[in-house]
């Protein structure tokens, strides 16, 4: 469901991630991101997220755990949970 890692700087980055790719889709990520959601405890469980940190410190996006039926719908839950701006998801 996620597509690569996503460096085009037009918004927050969102990452569906389900728990069954998480850890293939880690694979694919920049080491300071990954070693940051292996630290937080990230699992990618359905309704988690985590936010990512950039290069530089700043807020690069965020990951969140979805299901396998109905992702769509799964993101109505997210505006209620992220800060006011632009985002963008990054999905196939």
């Amino acid at each position: 469901m996620s597509k690569p890692f996503n460096t085009s700087g037009d918004g927050l980055s969102l990452y569906p991630v389900h728990t069954g790719n998480y850890e293939q889709w880690l694979q694919d990520v920049p080491g300071i991101q990954r070693k940051w959601l292996q630290a937080s405890g990230f699992r990618a469980q359905p309704g988690e997220l985590c936010s990512l940190p950039g290069v530089n410190g700043e807020l690069h996006g965020y990951v969140f755990g979805m299901q396998d039926d109905g992702w769509l719908y799964q993101l109505a839950a997210l505006p209620a949970k992220l800060a006011a701006g632009s985002y963008q998801l990054v999905a196939d």
